[in-house]
């Protein structure tokens, strides 16, 4: 199959909800038309897969709750599940071939979704062949360790809290939004309880110094 620009343009949610997903931006096209031969060259080296997400515009962005920054938006990411093998199998594929890790940025695999997500090289992140998860049981975007590495090489899938695969059978297109990466440090929930604790911290802080006054 050869994808084109159309094919990463399509999207349930924009067709249901009336938005107009077309890329117009020079630079986001051109991005589009490499994440395209990625996705053809990923067909013909590994197996077909059905797109989940392709481009985003910001209003698709918007409504599916995607990453301000999301590199959808920006016409460098598709999510994706294999049609022919399993996705363990599609990803231990990948961890073996640096060939092809060199052509790609983030390289994450999405068990909780039976997905994977996978971008153009990402150099200002340094991130180019980048083997990452969307963990099970944190729910938060990180790179893999080497032991996790070798384990998916091997074809084994590691031990994430007893967390298993998503049997991803039709596509939901853009239900997923996009978590937090771990090279952040912290993760939406964390950072909402960080915010919760200033708040309290500084009410403390007020009705202290109005009993001082």
């Amino acid at each position: 199959m050869t994808y084109s620009i159309t094919d990463l343009e399509a999207s349930q949610t924009a067709s249901s909800q009336g938005i107009d997903n077309t890329a117009t931006d020079a630079a986001i096209i051109a991005n589009l038309q490499t994440t395209a031969a990625l996705a053809d060259e990923l067909t013909n080296q590994i197996g077909p897969f059905t797109i989940e997400s392709g481009y985003r515009s910001p209003a698709l962005n918007a409504a599916v709750g995607g990453a301000s920054e999301s590199a959808h938006s920006e016409g460098k990411a598709i999510d994706f599940y294999p049609t022919t093998m399993s996705l363990l199998a599609y990803f231990q594929a990948l961890t073996n071939r640096p060939d092809l890790a060199a052509l790609m940025g983030e390289i994450y695999i999405k068990p909780s979704q039976g997905t994977m997500h996978v971008t153009t090289p990402l150099p200002e992140l340094e991130k180019v062949g980048y083997y990452g998860i969307l963990d099970p049981s944190t729910k938060v975007y990180r790179k893999l360790t080497s032991d996790e590495l070798a384990s998916f090489q091997a074809g084994v899938m590691p031990d994430f809290g007893g967390q298993a695969f998503a049997a991803a059978t039709t596509p939901s297109d853009d239900s997923e939004s996009d978590l937090s990466d771990s090279t952040s440090g912290i993760s939406t929930t964390a950072m909402v309880a960080i915010a919760a604790a200033a708040l309290i911290f500084f009410t403390l802080m007020v009705m202290k110094s109005r009993k001082v006054a």
